[in-house]
């Protein structure tokens, strides 16, 4: 008679364990909501039919920089203790860091007059 051996619960148990740890990183990772940069009037604005993030993602292709540098001569006079941009220039975004924590009461509209206002010092 041959002994049998039950590998199920070590098994499930790693499942389990592999689907915490893949939660607890999905739980951490937040989808980017998008940012509109004007061409015309160079106001950045968030949508304001969603929430109020952290991240938010600006393609700037309409602007049409010439270089990195360009890119960056705009963005980065407009960061400030509450406002940080990330450029990727080869794909003609930036990722734009709000920081809420300093602001938690402030709606996507507060966010938006304080971006306008940033373009136009």
């Amino acid at each position: 008679m041959k002994k049998q051996v039950n590998c199920y619960p070590k098994g499930w148990f790693a499942v389990l364990l592999l689907l915490g740890i893949f939660g607890q990183f999905q739980l951490n990772a937040q989808t980017a909501f998008k940012a509109k940069l004007d061409k015309a009037t160079q106001v950045i604005s968030l949508d304001e039919n969603t929430p109020v993030g952290y991240l938010y993602q600006l393609n700037f292709t309409d602007m049409n920089f010439a270089s990195r540098e360009s890119a960056a001569a705009f963005f980065g006079p407009l960061n400030t203790d509450l406002v940080t941009f990330e450029i990727d220039f080869e794909k003609r975004t930036a990722n734009l860091f709000l920081n809420t924590r300093d602001k938690t009461q402030w709606s996507v509209k507060d966010w938006n007059a304080y971006l306008a206002g940033l373009t136009k010092k």
